[in-house]
């Protein structure tokens, strides 16, 4: 990726990803560019925290109807991962508990 920005070579420096769990729209990776059809909604950008990894500072974790876990009350790092579709940490065993109480309540 560094190499075709260096030269110049994306109309912009960016990449996407597009994921489809219908085998007749499979997914793909885009360079330079975001295919906007494939995207419901506004694009919501978050600033990469770390050269060597997608780590992004979140303010909150929330459920699908945006209720708030109290996962982050003073704030934290995320990794973004696009081979994931979780969350993952070196202890699952704390993630699990957590959320499975913040659920259950």
């Amino acid at each position: 990726m560094d190499n075709f920005i260096d030269y110049g070579k994306l109309k912009q420096n960016l990449y996407s990803f597009y994921f489809s769990e219908n085998p007749a729209f499979p997914g793909f990776m885009s360079m330079g560019k975001i295919d906007h059809s494939k995207i419901e909604g506004p694009v919501q950008w978050a600033k990469v925290t770390s050269n060597e990894r997608w780590n992004v500072e979140l303010a909150d974790v929330k459920d699908s109807n945006g209720y708030s876990l109290g996962l982050c009350p003073n704030g934290c790092t995320a990794l973004v991962d696009t081979g994931k579709n979780g969350i993952t940490t070196m202890r699952d065993e704390f993630w699990l508990r957590v959320v499975s109480d913040k659920i259950s309540e």
